[in-house]
């Protein structure tokens, strides 16, 4: 195992405890009824975009180029996304590392979204 691959997983692991304290940190700016609420919607988009990154998500982000503008399904629920193989992006840590730390910066903006309208 790479240090660079160590420090990848490192920050995969803290993004990914940022998701549930992010929503603490907006419950605790709502009105006591409310704050549940954001606790939830918090932890179900963590579930919603966790399921949407394997199915399509990676492989639309990273996939082959359409056209230039989008990838293609290629990778769809992460097929050739391997765990010893390294990214073509990222030629020193493994394919599945670097999926699962885009994937949790893809997750915290609907997480950040949903606490900027709560009330």
């Amino acid at each position: 195992v790479s240090t660079q691959s160590t420090g990848l997983l490192f920050a995969t692991t803290f993004v990914m405890l940022q998701s549930p304290a992010t929503g603490l940190a907006q419950s605790g700016m709502v009105r006591q009824k409310n704050s549940l609420s954001v606790i939830a919607q918090s932890i179900v988009g963590v579930a919603i975009g966790s399921a949407l990154w394997f199915v399509v998500g990676f492989s639309l982000t990273f996939g082959p180029s359409q056209g230039g503008f989008i990838g293609n399904f290629d990778n769809i629920f992460w097929q050739d996304v391997s765990n010893t193989r390294c990214y073509v992006t990222a030629t020193t840590i493994p394919a599945t590392l670097f999926a699962s730390f885009q994937m949790m910066f893809a997750l915290m903006v609907p997480i950040l979204i949903t606490g900027a309208y709560a009330k």
